[in-house]
């Protein structure tokens, strides 16, 4: 055999054996590399529907009931959006390998006291409430995040104020985009209880 054509096989065979190598090594790595992303990506959920972070759903939509207008929210997770306009609440449904709650069918409170509040008090609790639950599906965890808006009385004032989430006329209750519109409607004012209920509406646009 030439030379050359020895040096020829030798660099084919160097090449296979590399490309083995590399296949048996990432079939090692893949689990954790997509260990990795989705544990990424449930922090970004996370951060998503966190009350404290200024830049959260519930964030947005009680900014644009205080002040008017309207904004925009985008979480970048593939996942499915519902708008539940007669518990006045939306969640995001998503899955994945990692959970960083506890699993169960059964909604866990990640901000108020539980996940079917009563009415609160100005000053002292929020308008909103978080709950997520995830339950295990194969091999995988089907994790949900949802957001309810509550009534909330001030005992000075006499006043319930309310945050009524509905549709908006171009919209949809249930989406897989990404993006979600924000748009103060009217704010409606009713007696109950020798209250006055003052009740501003949001109209959910799911993209």
């Amino acid at each position: 055999m030439k030379k050359g054509q020895a040096d020829i096989i030798t660099a084919v065979l160097i090449l296979i054996l590399a490309i083995s190598l590399f296949g048996i090594g990432y079939r090692y790595i893949k689990p954790m590399l997509e260990k990795r992303q989705d544990e990424a990506m449930v922090e970004r959920v996370r951060n998503a529907f966190d009350p404290s972070n200024p830049s959260s759903l519930s964030s947005k939509i009680e900014n644009v009931a205080k002040l008017g207008g309207e904004d925009t929210f985008t979480l970048d997770v593939n996942g499915f959006w519902e708008l539940n306009e007669s518990e006045d609440s939306i969640s995001f449904k998503f899955n994945s390998k990692v959970t960083d709650i506890i699993a169960s069918d059964k909604w866990i409170p990640l901000s108020g006291e539980n996940c079917t509040p009563s009415i609160g008090t100005v000053g002292s609790d929020k308008i909103s409430v978080v709950c997520a639950k995830a339950e295990k599906v194969g091999e995988r965890y089907e994790i949900t995040y949802k957001i309810l808006y509550r009534e909330l009385v001030d005992p000075i004032t006499n006043r319930i104020y309310k945050i009524d989430l509905v549709k908006h006329e171009a919209g949809v209750l249930t989406s897989g985009g990404k993006t979600i519109k924000i748009v103060r409607g009217r704010e409606l004012s009713s007696i109950r209880d020798s209250k006055t209920l003052i009740s501003t509406e949001i109209k959910i646009l799911l993209v």
